[in-house]
């Protein structure tokens, strides 16, 4: 939480289904839109509402993947870490 709202990161994946609901209400996130896979099956979501950041970031969007624990192949994670690096925030 707090290097999120620090501004410090400005992409997050999070692995489990539960865990990613618990994190989204920690960050206040009411709101995710979707914009593109990063992998089959794998949205990357763009935390559009709630979130807390700090003064310094409160413009910059958070884009954020919830991946299942189950889902995906061996060298899934790394497929998603890969794509989400190039991704433009704007």
């Amino acid at each position: 939480e707090g290097v999120v709202k620090a501004g410090a990161g400005s992409r997050l994946i999070v692995v489990g289904t539960d865990t990613g609901e618990a994190v989204c209400r920690q960050l206040q996130i009411t709101e995710r839109a979707v914009t593109r896979e990063v992998a089959p099956g794998l949205p990357v979501l763009r935390a559009e509402s709630g979130l807390v950041r700090g003064p310094a970031v409160a413009g910059t969007p958070l884009l954020l993947v919830l991946k299942p624990g189950s889902h995906g192949e061996p060298d899934t994670l790394l497929q998603v870490v890969s794509n989400l690096a190039t991704l433009e925030l704007a």
